[in-house]
């Protein structure tokens, strides 16, 4: 598969010398892009500016088989395989620091028919974890939704919906969005919602 064959060219490039996060990154480019803005046609979210905590707590999700273990989560499975060359804590830490370094790119809609006014009401219940401008709360482990596209996060809530992500035993944090996920009562709720983020400041 595609994906194979880019973990296993850029597996072999070099750690550059004073920045293994960088040399780490290598890899990751294949798919999120060079400055972390992600690839709809590759399905792979934004990355740049992600907090450190969320990053490696992800990948640290990946590793353990918390996430990319549902038969239906394919697009999760192809970064289970990836995230395998940030096995160690030290090689997590090193890319996530490089990540948080990138500067976002401005985000464009991609969703139709979403009304942010509508979308304010909804994201009220959003901001006791991911706080009132969608910057994330380190304590509960949620991450900056002004950072990420509106395609990615729709696909995410509906995931948690659909028991896709969330549901591993030992995935707390995942789990706790699953009955958030389900107060999006509709996918014009979800638009709505999505619409909203879009218009918080990065």
């Amino acid at each position: 598969m595609k994906w194979m064959a880019i973990l296993m060219i850029c597996a072999t490039l070099p750690v550059l010398a004073g920045e293994p996060g960088k040399g780490l990154f290598a890899t990751c480019a294949a798919c999120h892009g060079v400055k972390g803005e992600g690839n709809p046609d590759l399905n792979a979210p934004a990355l740049a500016g992600q907090e450190i905590w969320y990053t490696t707590a992800q990948l640290a999700s990946f590793n353990k088989g918390y996430r990319g273990v549902h038969e239906k989560d394919v697009y999760g499975q192809q970064m289970k395989v990836m995230a395998a060359i940030t096995a160690t804590e030290k090689s997590a830490m090193d890319v996530a620091t490089y990540i948080h370094g990138l500067k976002p790119k401005k985000r464009t809609a991609t969703l139709q028919g979403g009304d942010a006014k509508r979308g304010r009401a909804h994201f009220a219940t959003c901001t006791a974890c991911h706080g009132p401008q969608g910057k994330g709360l380190e304590a509960m482990k949620a991450p900056n939704l002004t950072l990420q596209q509106d395609w990615y996060i729709k696909r995410q809530l509906e995931h948690y919906q659909q028991g896709i992500r969330g549901t591993h035993e030992k995935d707390t944090y995942g789990q706790q969005m699953v009955p958030m996920s389900m107060l999006v009562a509709n996918e014009q709720s979800m638009k709505d919602l999505i619409a909203y983020i879009l218009t918080l400041p990065q």
